[in-house]
């Protein structure tokens, strides 16, 4: 993928009307805001694809970085600094590792419930962004969908014709080497009540981890066996 021709496009969408009326009325009462189309971010050579609902208000809509500057932010990247996949536990100060993040919806939606049309339209970039992905090197990858918005455009796009149940800690196989996990998500109002806890979490990420190690761990194995043999 392209980065420069994708964030020119994505920043010049205009598709949804009551989105692009949504950033203008940001911008008047915050200037500061990003209050635009937000990009995927994080490293480029990743192997795990962290997809969220939509822009917060007060955190990417405000950074312009998925997950950075609010409390789901705040629950996410504690738990991605625990298991190695960012280099700080504050998502302002990290550098990811193995991860790209992104949202299923780039725009803020009023109240945080973009429509259905919405998220349809906003698909077609989600969907640049998952191919470009699974053509980023080789070995197992992972798509970490966080909410029942996220996982449901996701598997539109990797299993169109299935109609696939949502909850936390289901996944999907796309293809030997790829698949798709759901998870609550990470807001306050999930923490708040119980509905996720970091237990939960960091144990989905430790069985992600393991999925996109496994490969590698067996290329190690088969390449030392090779090895050995050969002397």
């Amino acid at each position: 993928m392209d980065q420069g021709d994708y964030r020119t496009r994505l920043a010049n969408c205009r598709l949804c009307k009551r989105l692009v009326e949504h950033h203008k009325a940001i911008k008047r009462i915050h200037p500061s805001y990003f209050a635009a189309p937000v990009p995927l971010w994080g490293d480029e050579k990743s192997r795990i694809l962290i997809v969220g609902l939509a822009p917060g208000l007060h955190g990417a809509s405000r950074t312009g970085q998925a997950f950075v500057g609010d409390s789901s932010g705040e629950f996410l990247f504690a738990s991605l600094f625990k298991i190695g996949w960012a280099t700080s536990p504050k998502a302002d100060e990290a550098t990811l590792h193995k991860v790209m993040i992104t949202n299923a919806v780039k725009c803020l939606p009023p109240a945080n419930k973009p429509m259905t049309v919405e998220e349809k339209r906003c698909s077609k970039f989600l969907g640049e962004e998952i191919v470009a992905f699974r053509q980023n090197g080789t070995g197992n990858r992972a798509i970490l969908c966080l909410g029942g918005i996220a996982f449901k455009v996701v598997a539109g796009l990797t299993h169109p014709r299935e109609r696939i149940r949502f909850g936390h800690g289901v996944s999907l196989d796309v293809n030997e080497n790829l698949k798709v996990f759901g998870s609550y998500h990470p807001s306050r109002l999930n923490v708040n009540t119980g509905r996720l806890n970091s237990r939960m979490f960091d144990s989905l990420l430790d069985r992600i981890d393991k999925f996109v190690n496994m490969r590698g761990d067996l290329d190690q194995l088969i390449t030392g066996s090779i090895g050995r043999s050969c002397k």
